[in-house]
């Protein structure tokens, strides 16, 4: 008998904007005094970092101005990594990094990483996650952070927004793994279906990225799937389901043979 056509279960993230968090348990804090409760409408930005992720580095200036825009308006900074406190403190004694004039703390065990970095779908540094009042308010790359952060202390941020779009970019992630994977599984197998079948079942799980990973089907079938005619019928097919949507023409866009 064939095997079941493959499926895509939507989760649901356990870490987003809008979850309530208890007071993490982090040390040894290398600098700054201890948090150990969330003061009533404090902002603190909790950073996801570590000493050897080039990543971290290339943002440290960015994240030291970010620090610096928004210290004097109360917001409460902490870096934190799974790393020893022996290794943090070697960073931390490094040319330049004086300029680290907010709290830092070590996760042992990675405790914290893991329930709050894991509980995302996602899994990156340096990575901002922000807490108002027990509540996360907005979780992603400092690089993105300067307007969130302003409309948390303005007291304007849409909460319910940064929510719904937080979880479908996890969402989007999560199925982005599932099909990476399952794309390499079919090359070594030569049976592209199960691919399609999991292409198939996000459509239907994920119609808010629908266009998205039906490019997805389009650039399998034109490369390594070999499906070369049948791919150009259905590439356009969705030029014009999709006419007026940028982001999966753009997908669209970068098919090649």
């Amino acid at each position: 008998a064939p095997a079941p056509p493959q499926t895509f279960r939507r989760p649901e993230p356990r870490i987003a904007p809008g979850v309530s968090v208890k007071v993490p348990q982090l040390g040894p804090w290398l600098k700054g005094e201890p948090v150990t409760t969330f003061e009533h409408d404090q902002v603190y930005v909790f950073e996801m970092f570590s000493t050897n992720c080039s990543h971290c580095e290339e943002h440290f200036d960015l994240i030291c101005e970010i620090v610096r825009t928004f210290s004097p308006r109360g917001v409460r900074f902490i870096s934190v990594t799974g790393e020893s406190e022996d290794k943090v403190k070697a960073w931390l004694a490094k040319p330049g990094k004086e300029r680290v004039d907010w709290s830092v703390a070590c996760d042992p065990g990675e405790v914290m990483t893991r329930a709050w970095q894991g509980g995302t779908l996602r899994n990156f540094t340096p990575r901002f996650f922000v807490v108002r009042n027990g509540q996360l308010q907005w979780i992603g790359h400092p690089n993105l952070s300067e307007g969130p952060l302003q409309q948390i202390v303005d007291g304007t941020f849409d909460l319910p927004k940064a929510r719904e779009e937080f979880t479908l970019d996890a969402v989007v992630t999560a199925a982005d793994n599932v099909i990476d994977n399952l794309l390499r599984s079919c090359k070594r197998s030569g049976d592209w279906q199960p691919l399609f079948d999991m292409l198939d079942s996000v459509v239907e799980q994920v119609p808010e990225r629908a266009g998205t990973f039906q490019a997805e089907r389009f650039m399998a079938m034109l490369g390594p799937a070999d499906r070369v005619d049948r791919g150009y019928d259905f590439g356009r097919s969705l030029l014009r389901a999709y006419a007026k949507d940028p982001r999966t023409l753009r997908k669209i866009g970068r098919a090649h043979v």
